[in-house]
Protein backbone atom coordinates (compact mmCIF):
# COMPACT_ATOMS: atom_id res chain seq x y z
CA UNK A 1 0.00 0.00 0.00
CA UNK A 2 2.86 2.37 0.81
CA UNK A 3 4.26 2.04 -2.71
CA UNK A 4 0.87 2.83 -4.26
CA UNK A 5 0.66 6.03 -2.17
CA UNK A 6 4.29 6.80 -3.06
CA UNK A 7 3.53 6.48 -6.78
CA UNK A 8 0.46 8.71 -6.40
CA UNK A 9 2.50 11.43 -4.73
CA UNK A 10 5.17 11.22 -7.42
CA UNK A 11 2.48 11.80 -10.05
CA UNK A 12 1.08 14.77 -8.06
CA UNK A 13 4.52 16.38 -7.64
CA UNK A 14 5.41 15.90 -11.31
CA UNK A 15 2.08 17.49 -12.28
CA UNK A 16 2.86 20.48 -10.07
CA UNK A 17 6.29 20.82 -11.66
CA UNK A 18 4.82 20.68 -15.17
CA UNK A 19 1.89 23.01 -14.58
CA UNK A 20 2.79 25.18 -11.61
CA UNK A 21 3.50 28.87 -12.25
CA UNK A 22 6.24 28.77 -9.61
CA UNK A 23 8.26 26.31 -11.71
CA UNK A 24 7.42 27.89 -15.06
CA UNK A 25 8.90 31.20 -13.89
CA UNK A 26 12.38 29.61 -13.88
CA UNK A 27 12.29 29.73 -17.71
CA UNK A 28 13.59 26.15 -17.70
CA UNK A 29 12.06 23.61 -20.06
CA UNK A 30 9.74 20.93 -18.70
CA UNK A 31 12.24 18.22 -19.65
CA UNK A 32 14.99 19.90 -17.64
CA UNK A 33 12.75 20.36 -14.59
CA UNK A 34 11.57 16.75 -14.68
CA UNK A 35 15.15 15.56 -15.17
CA UNK A 36 16.29 17.54 -12.13
CA UNK A 37 13.42 16.13 -10.06
CA UNK A 38 14.34 12.59 -11.13
CA UNK A 39 17.91 13.26 -9.93
CA UNK A 40 16.44 14.35 -6.59
CA UNK A 41 14.39 11.14 -6.44
CA UNK A 42 17.54 9.09 -7.04
CA UNK A 43 19.23 10.80 -4.11
CA UNK A 44 16.17 10.05 -1.96
CA UNK A 45 16.72 6.40 -2.87
CA UNK A 46 20.42 6.68 -1.95
CA UNK A 47 19.49 8.31 1.36
CA UNK A 48 16.94 5.59 2.17
CA UNK A 49 19.32 2.74 1.34
CA UNK A 50 22.24 4.41 3.16
CA UNK A 51 20.32 4.42 6.45
CA UNK A 52 18.79 0.95 6.02
CA UNK A 53 21.73 -0.34 8.03
CA UNK A 54 20.45 -0.58 11.60
CA UNK A 55 23.94 0.16 12.93
CA UNK A 56 23.96 3.56 11.22
CA UNK A 57 22.38 6.30 13.32
CA UNK A 58 19.74 8.41 11.56
CA UNK A 59 17.98 11.55 12.75
CA UNK A 60 15.33 10.90 10.09
CA UNK A 61 14.34 7.56 11.60
CA UNK A 62 14.37 9.00 15.10
CA UNK A 63 12.17 11.94 14.08
CA UNK A 64 9.84 9.58 12.20
CA UNK A 65 9.33 7.24 15.17
CA UNK A 66 8.71 10.10 17.58
CA UNK A 67 6.34 11.76 15.12
CA UNK A 68 4.44 8.46 14.94
CA UNK A 69 3.98 8.52 18.70
CA UNK A 70 2.85 12.13 18.62
CA UNK A 71 0.51 11.51 15.67
CA UNK A 72 -1.17 8.59 17.46
CA UNK A 73 -1.72 10.84 20.49
CA UNK A 74 -4.12 12.87 18.34
CA UNK A 75 -6.63 10.00 18.29
CA UNK A 76 -6.24 8.93 21.92
CA UNK A 77 -5.79 12.32 23.62
CA UNK A 78 -6.51 15.16 21.17
CA UNK A 79 -6.16 17.84 23.86
CA UNK A 80 -2.70 16.56 24.81
CA UNK A 81 -1.77 16.39 21.10
CA UNK A 82 -2.64 20.07 20.62
CA UNK A 83 -0.77 20.96 23.80
CA UNK A 84 2.41 19.16 22.66
CA UNK A 85 2.09 20.56 19.15
CA UNK A 86 2.15 24.13 20.45
CA UNK A 87 5.25 23.48 22.56
CA UNK A 88 7.60 25.45 20.29
CA UNK A 89 9.43 28.23 22.09
CA UNK A 90 11.49 30.93 20.42
CA UNK A 91 14.38 30.35 22.77
CA UNK A 92 16.27 27.28 23.95
CA UNK A 93 14.13 26.50 26.98
CA UNK A 94 13.09 22.85 26.87
CA UNK A 95 10.51 23.07 29.66
CA UNK A 96 7.38 21.41 28.22
CA UNK A 97 4.39 23.72 28.16
CA UNK A 98 1.59 24.43 25.68
CA UNK A 99 -1.69 26.29 25.32
CA UNK A 100 -3.27 24.18 28.07
CA UNK A 101 -0.40 24.54 30.54
CA UNK A 102 2.35 22.13 31.59
CA UNK A 103 2.77 18.82 29.76
CA UNK A 104 3.43 15.71 31.88
CA UNK A 105 6.96 14.49 31.16
CA UNK A 106 5.79 10.89 30.78
CA UNK A 107 3.39 12.01 28.02
CA UNK A 108 6.08 13.47 25.75
CA UNK A 109 7.11 11.41 22.69
CA UNK A 110 10.66 12.77 22.96
CA UNK A 111 13.16 13.48 25.72
CA UNK A 112 13.60 16.88 27.32
CA UNK A 113 17.08 17.42 25.88
CA UNK A 114 15.54 18.31 22.53
CA UNK A 115 16.04 21.81 21.20
CA UNK A 116 13.12 23.71 19.73
CA UNK A 117 14.46 22.93 16.23
CA UNK A 118 14.21 19.18 16.81
CA UNK A 119 10.74 19.53 18.27
CA UNK A 120 9.68 21.50 15.22
CA UNK A 121 10.76 18.69 12.86
CA UNK A 122 8.87 16.11 14.96
CA UNK A 123 5.75 18.27 15.12
CA UNK A 124 5.81 19.06 11.41
CA UNK A 125 6.28 15.39 10.53
CA UNK A 126 3.35 14.45 12.78
CA UNK A 127 1.17 16.97 10.90
CA UNK A 128 2.32 15.69 7.51
CA UNK A 129 1.19 12.21 8.53
CA UNK A 130 -2.42 13.39 8.20
CA UNK A 131 -1.74 13.62 4.44
CA UNK A 132 0.88 10.91 3.87
CA UNK A 133 -0.08 8.37 6.49
CA UNK A 134 2.63 6.80 8.63
CA UNK A 135 4.66 5.87 5.55
CA UNK A 136 8.36 6.65 5.86
CA UNK A 137 9.10 6.62 2.12
CA UNK A 138 6.19 8.95 1.34
CA UNK A 139 7.40 11.37 4.02
CA UNK A 140 10.92 11.29 2.54
CA UNK A 141 9.42 12.08 -0.86
CA UNK A 142 7.38 14.97 0.56
CA UNK A 143 10.34 16.60 2.30
CA UNK A 144 12.47 15.99 -0.81
CA UNK A 145 9.91 17.93 -2.85
CA UNK A 146 10.13 20.74 -0.31
CA UNK A 147 13.91 20.69 -0.74
CA UNK A 148 13.46 20.71 -4.53
CA UNK A 149 11.32 23.84 -4.19
CA UNK A 150 14.14 25.36 -2.15
CA UNK A 151 16.53 24.62 -5.02
CA UNK A 152 14.13 26.39 -7.40
CA UNK A 153 14.06 29.44 -5.11
CA UNK A 154 17.86 29.45 -5.03
CA UNK A 155 18.08 29.17 -8.83
CA UNK A 156 15.74 32.12 -9.18
CA UNK A 157 17.84 34.03 -6.67
CA UNK A 158 21.01 33.45 -8.73
CA UNK A 159 18.97 34.50 -11.79
CA UNK A 160 21.39 33.35 -14.53
CA UNK A 161 21.25 35.41 -17.72
CA UNK A 162 23.16 33.27 -20.25
CA UNK A 163 23.73 29.59 -21.05
CA UNK A 164 27.03 29.35 -19.20
CA UNK A 165 25.68 30.85 -15.99
CA UNK A 166 22.51 28.73 -16.33
CA UNK A 167 24.57 25.52 -16.34
CA UNK A 168 26.56 26.68 -13.34
CA UNK A 169 23.38 27.71 -11.49
CA UNK A 170 21.72 24.35 -12.22
CA UNK A 171 24.76 22.56 -10.84
CA UNK A 172 24.94 24.76 -7.75
CA UNK A 173 21.24 24.47 -6.93
CA UNK A 174 20.34 20.92 -7.96
CA UNK A 175 23.36 18.67 -8.55
CA UNK A 176 25.97 19.23 -5.81
CA UNK A 177 26.06 15.67 -4.36
CA UNK A 178 26.39 16.52 -0.66
CA UNK A 179 23.69 19.19 -0.59
CA UNK A 180 21.29 17.06 -2.65
CA UNK A 181 21.93 14.01 -0.46
CA UNK A 182 21.67 15.63 2.97
CA UNK A 183 18.47 17.48 2.02
CA UNK A 184 16.68 14.23 1.18
CA UNK A 185 15.53 13.18 4.64
CA UNK A 186 13.42 14.29 7.60
CA UNK A 187 15.86 16.83 8.94
CA UNK A 188 16.49 20.41 9.99
CA UNK A 189 18.77 20.78 6.96
CA UNK A 190 15.80 20.42 4.58
CA UNK A 191 13.85 23.13 6.37
CA UNK A 192 16.77 25.53 6.65
CA UNK A 193 17.71 25.07 2.99
CA UNK A 194 14.14 25.79 1.89
CA UNK A 195 13.68 28.83 4.13
CA UNK A 196 17.06 30.44 3.45
CA UNK A 197 16.57 30.01 -0.32
CA UNK A 198 13.06 31.48 -0.15
CA UNK A 199 14.26 34.41 1.99
CA UNK A 200 17.11 35.27 -0.37
CA UNK A 201 14.83 35.15 -3.41
CA UNK A 202 12.17 37.31 -1.78
CA UNK A 203 14.68 39.91 -0.57
CA UNK A 204 16.26 40.12 -4.01
CA UNK A 205 12.84 40.40 -5.61
CA UNK A 206 12.04 43.35 -3.33
CA UNK A 207 15.40 45.01 -4.02
CA UNK A 208 15.21 44.78 -7.80
CA UNK A 209 11.47 45.34 -8.16
CA UNK A 210 9.69 46.92 -5.21
CA UNK A 211 8.90 46.27 -1.58
CA UNK A 212 5.33 45.01 -1.15
CA UNK A 213 3.41 44.07 1.98
CA UNK A 214 2.89 40.51 0.77
CA UNK A 215 6.62 40.04 0.10
CA UNK A 216 7.56 41.46 3.52
CA UNK A 217 5.08 39.12 5.23
CA UNK A 218 6.48 36.13 3.33
CA UNK A 219 10.03 37.16 4.30
CA UNK A 220 8.97 37.30 7.96
CA UNK A 221 7.36 33.85 7.72
CA UNK A 222 10.46 32.46 6.06
CA UNK A 223 12.72 33.94 8.75
CA UNK A 224 10.38 32.41 11.31
CA UNK A 225 10.97 29.06 9.64
CA UNK A 226 14.73 29.53 10.01
CA UNK A 227 14.26 30.25 13.73
CA UNK A 228 12.79 26.77 14.09
CA UNK A 229 15.38 25.01 11.94
CA UNK A 230 18.83 26.57 12.59
CA UNK A 231 18.65 29.39 15.13
CA UNK A 232 22.43 29.67 15.51
CA UNK A 233 22.90 30.11 11.73
CA UNK A 234 20.04 32.58 11.55
CA UNK A 235 21.87 34.67 14.16
CA UNK A 236 24.56 35.43 11.56
CA UNK A 237 22.35 35.37 8.47
CA UNK A 238 19.94 38.08 9.63
CA UNK A 239 22.53 40.82 10.39
CA UNK A 240 24.26 40.08 7.08
CA UNK A 241 20.91 40.53 5.31
CA UNK A 242 20.59 43.99 6.88
CA UNK A 243 24.08 44.89 5.64
CA UNK A 244 23.24 43.41 2.21
CA UNK A 245 20.13 45.56 1.83
CA UNK A 246 21.95 48.69 3.05
CA UNK A 247 24.85 48.14 0.63
CA UNK A 248 22.42 47.60 -2.23
CA UNK A 249 21.26 51.21 -1.88
CA UNK A 250 24.73 52.51 -0.92
CA UNK A 251 27.04 50.54 -3.24
CA UNK A 252 30.28 52.47 -2.68
CA UNK A 253 33.15 50.96 -0.62
CA UNK A 254 31.31 47.68 -0.12
CA UNK A 255 34.08 45.76 1.66
CA UNK A 256 34.57 48.54 4.21
CA UNK A 257 30.83 48.69 4.87
CA UNK A 258 30.60 44.93 5.38
CA UNK A 259 33.52 44.90 7.81
CA UNK A 260 32.15 47.90 9.73
CA UNK A 261 28.66 46.39 9.74
CA UNK A 262 29.94 43.11 11.20
CA UNK A 263 31.93 44.92 13.89
CA UNK A 264 28.86 47.02 14.83
CA UNK A 265 26.78 43.86 14.99
CA UNK A 266 29.36 42.14 17.24
CA UNK A 267 29.55 45.19 19.49
CA UNK A 268 25.79 45.34 20.09
CA UNK A 269 25.55 41.54 20.41
CA UNK A 270 28.11 41.64 23.26
CA UNK A 271 26.12 44.40 24.98
CA UNK A 272 22.93 42.32 24.65
CA UNK A 273 24.79 39.28 25.97
CA UNK A 274 25.69 41.01 29.23
CA UNK A 275 22.51 43.07 29.61
CA UNK A 276 19.97 40.42 28.59
CA UNK A 277 21.66 37.06 29.07
CA UNK A 278 19.81 33.99 27.71
CA UNK A 279 17.29 36.12 25.83
CA UNK A 280 16.21 35.20 22.30
CA UNK A 281 18.43 37.99 20.92
CA UNK A 282 21.55 36.72 22.70
CA UNK A 283 23.37 35.01 19.82
CA UNK A 284 26.36 34.14 22.03
CA UNK A 285 24.06 32.13 24.26
CA UNK A 286 22.49 30.40 21.24
CA UNK A 287 25.93 29.31 20.00
CA UNK A 288 27.06 28.36 23.51
CA UNK A 289 23.92 26.25 24.01
CA UNK A 290 24.50 24.42 20.73
CA UNK A 291 28.17 23.86 21.63
CA UNK A 292 27.51 22.61 25.19
CA UNK A 293 24.52 20.50 24.19
CA UNK A 294 26.29 18.75 21.31
CA UNK A 295 29.48 18.11 23.31
CA UNK A 296 27.46 16.63 26.17
CA UNK A 297 25.48 14.42 23.81
CA UNK A 298 28.64 13.17 22.06
CA UNK A 299 30.45 12.50 25.33
CA UNK A 300 27.49 10.49 26.59
CA UNK A 301 27.57 8.29 23.47
CA UNK A 302 31.28 7.41 23.84
CA UNK A 303 32.50 4.99 26.48
CA UNK A 304 35.62 7.06 27.15
CA UNK A 305 33.64 10.30 27.46
CA UNK A 306 35.47 11.88 24.53
CA UNK A 307 34.19 13.40 21.30
CA UNK A 308 35.23 12.56 17.73
CA UNK A 309 36.59 16.07 17.25
CA UNK A 310 38.20 18.28 19.88
CA UNK A 311 36.04 21.30 20.56
CA UNK A 312 36.54 23.92 23.28
CA UNK A 313 33.69 23.98 25.78
CA UNK A 314 32.29 27.51 25.48
CA UNK A 315 31.40 29.25 28.73
CA UNK A 316 29.56 32.30 27.38
CA UNK A 317 32.55 34.61 27.36
CA UNK A 318 32.74 36.27 23.89
CA UNK A 319 36.55 36.30 24.16
CA UNK A 320 36.46 32.51 24.43
CA UNK A 321 34.44 32.40 21.23
CA UNK A 322 37.02 34.51 19.40
CA UNK A 323 39.90 32.36 20.67
CA UNK A 324 38.15 29.24 19.36
CA UNK A 325 37.67 30.56 15.80
CA UNK A 326 40.92 29.05 14.38
CA UNK A 327 39.96 25.66 15.86
CA UNK A 328 36.44 25.97 14.42
CA UNK A 329 37.69 26.70 10.89
CA UNK A 330 40.23 23.88 11.12
CA UNK A 331 37.53 21.41 12.23
CA UNK A 332 35.06 22.45 9.53
CA UNK A 333 37.59 22.06 6.72
CA UNK A 334 40.04 19.37 7.84
CA UNK A 335 38.00 16.58 9.42
CA UNK A 336 35.32 16.02 6.75
CA UNK A 337 38.00 16.14 4.04
CA UNK A 338 40.80 13.97 5.40
CA UNK A 339 39.55 12.17 8.51
CA UNK A 340 36.71 10.02 7.21
CA UNK A 341 36.30 6.84 5.18
CA UNK A 342 32.56 7.26 4.59
CA UNK A 343 31.92 8.00 0.89
CA UNK A 344 29.24 10.62 1.56
CA UNK A 345 31.37 12.42 4.13
CA UNK A 346 34.38 12.19 1.83
CA UNK A 347 32.45 13.79 -1.04
CA UNK A 348 31.43 16.69 1.22
CA UNK A 349 35.07 17.20 2.22
CA UNK A 350 36.42 17.09 -1.33
CA UNK A 351 33.75 19.51 -2.53
CA UNK A 352 34.64 21.92 0.24
CA UNK A 353 38.36 21.73 -0.52
CA UNK A 354 37.70 22.31 -4.22
CA UNK A 355 35.53 25.35 -3.62
CA UNK A 356 37.86 26.81 -0.99
CA UNK A 357 40.78 26.42 -3.40
CA UNK A 358 38.82 28.30 -6.03
CA UNK A 359 37.82 30.88 -3.42
CA UNK A 360 41.46 31.56 -2.61
CA UNK A 361 41.99 32.30 -6.28
CA UNK A 362 38.93 34.57 -6.19
CA UNK A 363 40.18 36.45 -3.12
CA UNK A 364 43.54 37.02 -4.85
CA UNK A 365 41.57 38.38 -7.79
CA UNK A 366 39.81 40.84 -5.48
CA UNK A 367 42.93 43.00 -5.62
CA UNK A 368 42.50 43.26 -9.38
CA UNK A 369 38.75 43.86 -9.52
CA UNK A 370 35.95 44.92 -7.20
CA UNK A 371 33.40 42.43 -5.86
CA UNK A 372 29.68 42.96 -6.12
CA UNK A 373 27.31 43.18 -3.17
CA UNK A 374 25.86 39.70 -3.60
CA UNK A 375 29.27 38.00 -3.72
CA UNK A 376 30.46 39.77 -0.57
CA UNK A 377 27.25 38.84 1.23
CA UNK A 378 27.64 35.16 0.35
CA UNK A 379 31.37 35.19 1.11
CA UNK A 380 30.84 36.49 4.65
CA UNK A 381 27.86 34.18 5.17
CA UNK A 382 29.90 31.10 4.22
CA UNK A 383 32.89 32.18 6.32
CA UNK A 384 30.81 32.93 9.43
CA UNK A 385 28.74 29.77 8.92
CA UNK A 386 31.89 27.65 8.85
CA UNK A 387 33.02 29.32 12.09
CA UNK A 388 29.68 28.79 13.86
CA UNK A 389 29.34 25.21 12.59
CA UNK A 390 32.92 24.46 13.62
CA UNK A 391 32.22 25.86 17.09
CA UNK A 392 29.10 23.77 17.60
CA UNK A 393 29.84 20.39 16.02
CA UNK A 394 32.23 17.79 17.53
CA UNK A 395 31.11 15.05 15.12
CA UNK A 396 32.32 14.44 11.54
CA UNK A 397 28.95 13.32 10.17
CA UNK A 398 27.13 16.34 11.59
CA UNK A 399 29.85 18.64 10.23
CA UNK A 400 29.23 17.31 6.72
CA UNK A 401 25.47 17.70 7.04
CA UNK A 402 25.54 21.20 8.48
CA UNK A 403 28.04 22.73 6.09
CA UNK A 404 26.40 21.14 3.04
CA UNK A 405 23.98 24.09 3.19
CA UNK A 406 26.88 26.41 2.31
CA UNK A 407 28.16 24.44 -0.69
CA UNK A 408 25.79 26.00 -3.29
CA UNK A 409 26.96 29.45 -2.19
CA UNK A 410 30.62 28.38 -2.27
CA UNK A 411 30.04 27.03 -5.77
CA UNK A 412 28.48 30.35 -6.79
CA UNK A 413 31.41 32.29 -5.36
CA UNK A 414 33.94 30.00 -7.02
CA UNK A 415 32.53 30.09 -10.54
CA UNK A 416 30.21 33.07 -10.88
CA UNK A 417 32.61 35.85 -9.93
CA UNK A 418 33.04 38.15 -12.89
CA UNK A 419 30.04 36.70 -14.75
CA UNK A 420 28.02 39.85 -13.94
CA UNK A 421 24.77 37.97 -14.46
CA UNK A 422 22.76 39.71 -11.75
CA UNK A 423 20.00 41.92 -13.11
CA UNK A 424 20.14 45.68 -12.70
CA UNK A 425 17.45 47.64 -10.96
CA UNK A 426 15.81 48.44 -14.26
CA UNK A 427 15.34 44.74 -15.05
CA UNK A 428 12.68 42.59 -13.51
CA UNK A 429 13.24 39.17 -12.06
CA UNK A 430 10.66 36.46 -12.73
CA UNK A 431 8.07 36.22 -9.98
Amino acid sequence: MEYIILFGYIVVFISLILCGRFFKSTQLSKKVLIGLFVIKLLFVGFYFSYYQDNNRFSDSKRFFKQAQTLHNTCFDKPKLFLNILTNISLGRDTQPAGVFGAIPIESLPYTLDYTHESRFVVHLTALLMFFTGQNYLVLLLTTAFLSFCGSVFLYKYFNPQNKTSQKLALTACFIIPSTTFWTSGLSKEVLFFFFISATLFLINKCLYQKWTLSSVLLICLSIGGMIYSKLHLLSIFLPLCVIYVFCHYKPKKLILKYICGIFIFLFFSIIIHYVSYESFFDIWNAIQYQNNHFIGMEQASHADGQTDIYLPFLDGNPLGFLNAIPIALFNAIYYPSLQTTDIYHFCAGMETLLFIGLLINMVIGMFKRSMDNQSLFLLFFCLLSFIVIGLCTPNVGALCRYKSMCLPFLFYLSFFIGQNHIVTQSQEQPS
